[in-house]
């Protein structure tokens, strides 16, 4: 016969076990993922798993800023609306059609560490395609030169 602390344990182990699964997490949970570069005139964002887009397509979203180097500094989350974006193939190849309208909201204090979360919003033509986004930091292969 189990002992009464032993089936406390189990009980308390299991109870645990149960508020993990339903606790809410501390990141955000995400549509899409990806990665972002940030240039000196603004910062490309390469989201994959974008819902509506097929798994071969990547969305590409550059936030154009005037400042360099560019420090997305967020002290309050609000929506940045000078925003380009293309659909692109997982090679690169991006489409000769740009986004009719696009939007990005990046969560409180994301340029503070390497990664950067938030949501998108981006229209072609009708297409409306949004969702939430966590990136991580990837340094740029070629540096673009800024005047």
């Amino acid at each position: 016969m189990k002992s009464k602390n032993t089936i406390k344990v189990r009980f308390s182990l299991i109870l645990i076990v149960l508020l993990l699964q339903i606790a809410p997490s501390p990141l955000p949970a995400a549509d899409a993922n990806g990665r972002y570069e940030r240039y000196c005139d603004g910062w490309f964002f390469y989201l994959s798993n974008v819902d509506g887009l097929p798994a071969s397509e990547k969305l590409v979203l550059f936030l154009r800023m005037n400042c360099p180097p560019c420090a997305v500094y967020t002290p309050e989350e609000v929506w940045w609306t000078n925003v380009f974006a293309q659909r692109c193939s997982a090679e690169g190849k991006c489409k000769d059609e740009d986004a009719t309208s696009a939007k990005i909201w990046l969560d409180k204090g994301a340029s503070e560490g390497k990664r950067i979360s938030g949501k998108f919003e981006v229209d072609f033509d009708g297409q409306l395609l949004k969702g939430q986004f966590v990136t991580k930091e990837r340094k740029p292969k070629q540096v673009r030169i800024c005047e």
